[in-house]
């Protein structure tokens, strides 16, 4: 993706500073798009359909530019520090969703992140957007199977939000075929190595039952719940498969969103 007018050129001190006068973190996939591209225009609008996943209704939207940061005492219509707080204090957007990209900025995905929901101490996460984009799966009656990611975490782990984009890219970069029951080994080892969670198990949104099924535009839509495995209990899935480990995690009465849980193998 190629930019037009770009603000000038940011380091790591000057996003630290940024990040500081916002009062936030930047996740870490958005300060490597800054350091190479502090805003700017798209050669052509970005133009993209997604689920509300509040109102489970299709909307669309495009992007037009990418706002820029400012060195202090400078300032533009398209500056974000001064668009960003305008927006939230107008309720405008939602002040939770945040866009990913991967590291070569050609794909982004947005991501939304609910802070202390559905309780203190626990974050919610879901994709917007993902299920533009094909898994390979038909349905028994002929249409197109898509799929969104969502999950829970420890507030206190800011690296969830990067493994949420990270699986979303095996899809949009390699059309990842992803169903229950399926793994996505290291997704968390490649962030965090010391923990004994290191892959991703896909399963049914129990907290979420009407995030199935959703009808649009010819397409069936499953939003699929990330639940963070250890080693032993990848082992356990692939000798005695998906239905006796979940089975497993019932009879334990394990905290699923917990990422620092040991495992029970």
């Amino acid at each position: 993706m190629e930019l037009f007018d770009e603000g000038i050129k940011l380091t790591k001190e000057d996003i630290s500073k940024y990040e500081k006068k916002m009062n936030t973190k930047f996740p870490e996939a958005y300060v490597n798009f800054l350091l190479e591209s502090n805003g700017g225009t798209p050669e052509e609008d970005l133009a993209f359909d997604f689920i509300d996943i509040a109102s489970n209704k299709k909307n669309s939207t495009d992007i037009r530019e990418f706002y820029i940061f400012y060195p202090e005492g400078e300032s533009s219509y398209d500056d974000i520090i001064k668009v960003n707080y305008i927006m939230k204090s107008e309720g405008l957007v939602p002040e939770e969703c945040l866009v990913f990209a991967d590291d070569t900025n050609q794909n982004s995905i947005d991501i939304y992140i609910g802070e202390n929901r559905p309780d203190i101490g626990i974050n919610t996460y879901s994709t917007i957007g993902l299920s533009k984009y094909p898994i390979d799966l038909i349905c028994e009656d002929g249409r197109e199977i898509r799929v969104e990611y969502i999950g829970m975490c420890n507030s206190d782990f800011h690296e969830f939000s990067n493994i949420v984009a990270s699986c979303a890219f095996n899809i949009i970069k390699d059309n990842y075929i992803c169903k229950p029951g399926m793994v996505a080994v290291d997704a968390i080892a490649d962030y965090c190595d010391e923990l004994e969670m290191k892959h991703i198990y896909y399963t049914v949104p129990i907290f979420w039952e009407n995030l199935q099924g959703i009808e649009y535009d010819n397409k069936i839509i499953n939003w699929l719940y990330m639940v963070p495995i250890s080693d032993k209990e990848l082992e356990y899935i692939n000798e005695y498969g998906d239905e006796k480990f979940e089975e497993l995690l019932e009879e334990k009465n394990i905290n699923v969103f917990d990422i620092y849980r040991k495992s029970i193998l």
